[in-house]
């Protein structure tokens, strides 16, 4: 993967995901329209989390800091996104939004900091369990975001 196609990716993801949050109809993005009850800004919010721990792990991955990101506590990803989901059912649209804003672009900025070298190889940190550092990226950027968009435009087309 070299890393101008990989911030290309992020932003196309990202810029979907924006045009089908920007189709929800305001007064529907707190209904629990989505699989487990979640509204939209509840799965707002979720991408959020994920991608605020992708920041903390690129941080300490850059400044060669103890590996502390969600991704390796131990424990179940389904247990995570319960307590997250929890955690952020207060969260208003307009704070979800900025942070995703405000997210978008620290991603950038921490994926611009890594060369193709190290975005590619699988031991740049034990902690990452051989897989190369493009693919913890993906996993919690454009993987995560489609998915996401994609259910959004399933309810929004009533499916």
């Amino acid at each position: 993967m070299n890393k101008p196609e990989l911030l290309a990716k992020i932003s196309a993801a990202r810029q979907a995901l924006v045009t089908v949050l920007e189709n929800v109809p305001p007064a529907r993005r707190a209904e629990p329209v989505l699989a487990g009850g979640w509204s939209v800004k509840d799965c707002l919010v979720h991408i959020n989390f994920w991608e605020g721990q992708l920041v903390t792990l690129l941080y300490q991955l850059r400044n060669g800091a103890p590996l502390s990101a969600a991704h390796f506590s131990g424990r179940a990803v389904d247990e995570i996104n319960a307590e997250w989901f929890e955690k952020g059912k207060s969260r208003s649209w307009e704070m979800a939004w900025s942070d995703f804003n405000g997210l978008g672009k620290q991603i950038a900025r921490r994926v611009s900091e890594f060369d193709e070298r190290e975005l590619n190889n699988p031991r740049l940190n034990p902690k990452l369990r051989g897989r190369p550092l493009w693919q913890w990226i993906e996993n919690d950027t454009y993987g995560h975001e489609d998915e996401h968009r994609e259910a959004i435009e399933a309810w929004l087309r009533g499916g």
